[in-house]
């Protein structure tokens, strides 16, 4: 129902944006940059990881949530396209836009997703250790240029429920750097299109810009998301 949907949901932003901390974690180590790893067995070792931190650290997080954001700040930075999906996030518009504004949007952009992901960290850490036990990851599918691939995800949450995550990465300068996650088929560029929707109407790319700006400064790991900046 509704609220078994919902709540599949909030779990699966805790384990979402935990696993992609963690994820890049491994991603960014010196083999990793001289040689990609399969994506799927580099997911496979994000579980470990990801639990691990989750149990053991978990009330430290809860307590002190900036640590969280930190973390996914000093990460994501460098592995994640971010210009690319904001790009995609803005779609005509960022057509419409300049170099400098695209650039200061890549920006904000960034920090917003940092909090999100930090956010879902947070609020979901002990669902995040009960279930990321139980995350199976299927063979990686291989673009047919073998630089961009697709590692499906599956786990079951409460009351059976089956939930499953698809990851998008692209090979560039021997790393495989994320470009989207679909959760239960939903794309987290489509999501954001959608939320920025009404501002991007009113306001164009600087509006945008200067809002998601304002809630940067403004927000606690907790208090990030879509729907805190514009929904």
């Amino acid at each position: 129902d509704g609220r078994r949907t919902q709540g599949a949901g909030e779990i699966v932003r805790g384990w979402l944006g935990s696993a992609l901390v963690f994820c890049l974690v491994l991603l960014a180590g010196p083999a990793a940059r001289a040689e990609p790893t399969d994506p799927a067995s580099v997911l496979a070792g994000v579980t470990d990881r990801l639990v691990q931190e989750a149990s053991r650290h978990g009330q430290e997080y809860r307590r002190e949530p900036d640590r969280a954001r930190a973390l996914a700040g000093e990460l994501l930075a460098p592995l994640v396209d971010f210009t690319g999906i904001g790009r995609r996030v803005l779609g005509a518009h960022g057509r419409r836009a300049s170099a400098e504004q695209l650039d200061r949007f890549a920006a904000e952009y960034r920090e917003f997703v940092v909090n999100t992901l930090a956010s879902g960290f947070v609020e979901q850490v002990e669902r995040v250790a009960r279930y990321g036990q139980g995350v199976r990851f299927l063979p990686t599918r291989f673009g047919d240029d073998q630089r961009t691939a697709a590692v499906r995800g599956r786990v079951t949450l409460e009351g059976g429920v089956p939930l499953e995550v698809d990851f998008r990465v692209r090979e560039v300068g021997g790393a495989w750097k994320v470009y989207d996650v679909l959760v239960a088929g939903v794309s987290l560029v489509q999501a954001n299109q959608a939320a920025f929707a009404r501002e991007l109407e009113s306001a164009g790319v600087e509006g945008l810009t200067a809002r998601l700006a304002s809630r940067n400064r403004t927000a606690a790991p907790s208090e990030a998301g879509p729907r805190a900046c514009c929904g």
